[in-house]
């Protein structure tokens, strides 16, 4: 008896998944019929209200998709990679602040994080800092 109960439940649960997604898929489409159409929206003329981007951003995260295409598994593969080696150029310019390269080593992102680092590593003492 109890094999009969679980057996048409289970039926029932696989015919209702089975319709389920018609009938949700029916209804949401008569939901957008039946919705007021929308008014475009308004979109801002470019440049509008956008906060200036930093160069220096641009050069950064520029560099680190390119880093990024290529398929590198170890630091020292990662060091043969010549938009990496730019990248680490970046944060050894005279221009980029120790605190700066300080800022980027500790970020979310790995290979920004590491071109920082390796800079730093041939960078001087930095009075400021010590």
């Amino acid at each position: 008896m109890i094999e009969l109960v679980v057996g048409v439940l289970l039926g029932a649960g696989l015919l209702f998944l089975y319709l389920f997604p018609g009938l949700v898929r029916r209804e949401l489409l008569r939901m957008r019929a039946d919705a007021p159409p929308r008014a475009p929206e308004a979109r801002p003329e470019p440049g509008a209200d956008e906060p200036p981007v930093d160069p220096f951003l641009l050069r950064i995260y520029g560099l680190q998709r390119r880093v990024a295409e290529f398929p590198t598994s170890t630091p020292q593969e990662l060091a043969q990679v010549r938009p990496f080696r730019e990248l680490t150029e970046v944060f050894s310019e005279p221009e980029v602040g120790t605190d700066t390269v300080v800022r980027y080593i500790t970020g979310d992102d790995a290979l920004v994080a590491w071109a920082a680092t390796r800079a730093l590593a041939h960078r001087g003492p930095d009075a400021a800092l010590e």
